[in-house]
């Protein structure tokens, strides 16, 4: 007995040795650097991805910024006042719809892209966004989304580098006290605003039917407007034609690759549609309904 006993005790200490060499082993294990691992954005349980270790460079800022799948053909630019670029000076828009190497993302693999940015000496940031980019096929409208809910910022910036741009869209505003740090900006967006891939309405003569939110104010006249070649947007002649106080329709023709607005006319004042463009796709009621910008509130 006393010898069972004492093959009992021995396998006792052995198992709490073996524990404890355990438990001492697991403090070793490497540890995943937590700033390379983000929480899943959109709150699906998905496993959490890590992001990309990618360095920073002296003074400039990286945009580091995993997308959805791009269309055949086309690359990943920056278009804004990004005035590192030698093809316009610094504007938003590029004269023949080319954009210079200089704008353009570099895959990194997985779906993430980056990009360094150098802010131009005496400018206090740099402005603008992402968007699918062909030099044959040049549209606005291939930008990232314009939902708040859809862009995550996961490492580096702040959240105040998102900026409503006052038309609907969502601009990157990227101080320049970021290049001095060599800030690496981690991002993940979750959709485009509009892909290459989606088929767009053809060229042709339709009829649009617009939805306003109220009846107009008295003595108000209400336009349609696009991408027409013959005027500018704000130039429209287009008078759309009153259904109901609260549903106008225009019919005509339209070219290839078509975005449309409406705004009204009031004592020589036009007061344009809340939001981006409506860009029709194929296969579409035509029908949209719309808003008008929130009031603006005086200052005290």
């Amino acid at each position: 007995m006393k010898q069972l006993k004492f093959i009992f005790a021995s396998a006792l200490v052995a198992a709490v040795l073996v524990f404890a060499a355990c438990k001492k082993d697991s403090k070793d294990d490497p540890v995943v650097n937590p700033s390379t691992e983000t929480p899943d954005p959109t709150g699906s349980g998905e496993p959490v991805s890590t992001l990309p270790e990618v360095e920073g460079t002296e003074g400039a800022v990286t945009l580091v910024v995993k997308f959805p799948s791009l269309c055949d053909g086309y690359s990943i630019i920056f278009a804004g006042d990004y005035k590192e670029s030698v093809d316009n000076g610094g504007t938003w828009d590029a004269p023949n719809g080319a954009f210079s190497a200089a704008r353009e993302f570099e895959a990194i693999g997985d779906g993430w892209y980056k990009i360094v940015m150098h802010v131009s000496e005496g400018a206090e940031s740099i402005s603008g966004r992402p968007l699918q980019y062909s030099a044959a096929d040049h549209q606005w409208s291939y930008d990232w989304s314009h939902s708040a809910d859809m862009l995550h910022l996961e490492k580096g910036g702040a959240d105040d580098i998102f900026a409503d741009s006052g038309f609907g869209e969502i601009n990157l505003n990227i101080a320049a006290a970021y290049a001095e740090d060599a800030e690496v900006i981690y991002i993940i967006a979750d959709e485009w605003n509009l892909s290459p891939c989606v088929e767009r309405l053809a060229a042709g003569t339709y009829t649009f039917t617009i939805n306003l939110p109220e009846a107009l104010p008295a003595g108000a006249e209400l336009y349609f407007t696009g991408n027409f070649p013959e005027n500018e947007w704000g130039a429209s002649d287009r008078l759309m034609t009153k259904v109901s106080d609260t549903q106008y329709t225009w019919t005509g023709e339209i070219p290839e690759n078509f975005e449309c607005k409406v705004f009204y006319v009031l004592d020589g004042t036009q007061t344009w549609q809340a939001g981006s463009n409506i860009v029709p796709l194929a296969g579409e009621t035509l029908e949209y309904s719309i808003e008008w910008p929130a009031p603006e509130v005086p200052a005290e």
